[in-house]
């Protein structure tokens, strides 16, 4: 119970961060449009699904961090 709450926490601090809608986090992250709201509203996902949310998060963060100019990244890495 507790990872599911960790889970939400940490993908709604992503939505926030990207500017990303649910619906299309759990559509990139699972081929699964309703998985955010499924979460919030209770539901369990299985332990695949777990791993393939942190993998999706942690490779568009770096995909993101990528894109950005090198005093962009100093902004980020200090705060």
């Amino acid at each position: 119970m507790q990872s599911k709450k960790k889970l939400l926490r940490e993908i709604k601090t992503f939505l926030k961060d990207t500017g990303m809608a649910k619906s299309t986090f759990g559509q990139m992250a699972v081929k699964n449009h309703r998985l955010v709201k499924k979460l919030e509203d209770g539901g369990t996902i299985s332990i695949d699904v777990f791993d393939q949310v942190r993998d999706y998060m942690s490779a568009e963060r770096r995909r993101r961090r990528k894109k950005l100019r090198p005093i962009e990244r100093i902004a980020l890495a200090l705060g």
